[in-house]
């Protein structure tokens, strides 16, 4: 299972960071002609691999779940049903790889600004290098015909992919995604990625893969201040990277779920006089509310909060049992306000 949620921390690091370095392109293209012709090509790249992507991983995240993520009072079976939605909206996958091969055939700027972009990751991981070298030529990327086109497209994505993570700041996730993704010993399913590949400070990484996306903001912001600039970054990271460097450390889960705590607390006794009458167990949901914020409280020192890699294992499966306690009390919620629809 460790393997399992590390494969899978690795993926959505990898899709977050692409994602992050398209969107600072687009802030950025209106002024620098190079970015404008990256994103043209480059939104479509990472639009076909990581739509291609979600199901897999949300199929895979159900199942870690087992029949917990199965039943309908899961949010997962919903996930499970919309992830293929999104390469239906953004443009089917062979859409998708013909309008990267339109891009290189009608503006050979695109192929330029993706050679650099890919380029400019060079000389830190060996593995990225060899991985990049079948690919830098501009005549095999402007020759490549329509049948390889998903091939082609899936190894640029990879690059980009690796490129981003390099640059990004954090070596050893960029490391492991070059390990995992750029060779020929491949597993087809998550889950396998192999012992050799990582350090033994390794497990730090995926005790709680939250600490993933922490790093990897915290260093992003570290190393390119330049992306706080930009609008589209605010509308989707701003106040995660704001909160991540303010506090420094991956205390501040335990704020946000004291936080959440309290939010469900006011929303519920809105509800409460509706949910009475239809939730004999609304006393047991505050019970598990009481349980799960005394918890907290604990780990709360004067206004500074324990960090979770100091938590014992006891501590840990605690709180963990709390809020998934509460998460199964809450899901019926939603049941019961749904609107009923009669034939």
């Amino acid at each position: 299972m460790r393997n399992v949620l590390a494969d899978l921390c690795l993926e959505s690091e990898a899709a977050t960071t692409l994602s992050m370095r398209l969107a600072h392109a687009f802030d950025r293209s209106k002024d620098d002609t190079r970015e404008q012709k990256f994103t043209r090509i480059a939104t479509a790249i990472a639009k076909y691999w990581i739509t291609k992507r979600t199901p897999a991983v949300v199929a895979e995240a159900l199942e870690c779940l087992g029949g917990n993520g199965y039943v309908e009072e899961s949010p997962l079976p919903r996930l499970y049903r919309d992830a293929p939605l999104n390469s239906l909206w953004e443009g089917a996958g062979n859409v998708q790889c013909l309008d990267v091969l339109r891009a290189m055939q009608k503006d050979p700027g695109t192929v330029e600004a993706l050679q650099q972009e890919i380029a400019s990751a060079r000389g830190v991981n060996s593995i990225f290098d060899r991985f990049i070298e079948s690919l830098i030529s501009t005549k095999q990327m402007e020759t490549n015909a329509e049948f390889g086109a998903r091939w082609f497209v899936e190894k640029l994505a990879l690059a980009l992919q690796g490129a981003a993570l390099i640059r990004s700041g954090n070596q050893t996730i960029a490391d492991l995604f070059c390990s995992a993704r750029l060779t020929e010993k491949l597993g087809l399913a998550f889950g396998t990625l192999q012992s050799t590949l990582y350090s033994e400070d390794f497990p730090s990484y995926i005790e709680y893969p939250k600490a993933f996306d922490k790093s990897f903001m915290m260093s992003v912001v570290a190393n390119h201040p330049e992306l706080l600039e930009g609008k589209a970054l605010e509308v989707q990271y701003a106040s995660n990277i704001t909160q991540t460097v303010a506090s420094k450390n991956v205390q501040i889960n335990f704020e946000t779920g004291s936080a959440n705590i309290d939010g469900t607390r006011k929303i519920l006794a809105e509800l409460g006089p509706l949910l009475a009458p239809r939730d004999p167990d609304l006393a047991g949901l505050n019970t598990a509310l009481d349980r799960a914020q005394s918890d907290l409280n604990a780990q709360d020192q004067g206004g500074k909060w324990t960090p979770l890699t100091a938590l014992t294992r006891t501590q840990r499966e605690r709180i963990n049992a709390d809020f998934g306690d509460l998460l199964e009390r809450l899901a019926p919620v939603a049941a019961l306000f749904e609107v009923r629809r009669t034939a």
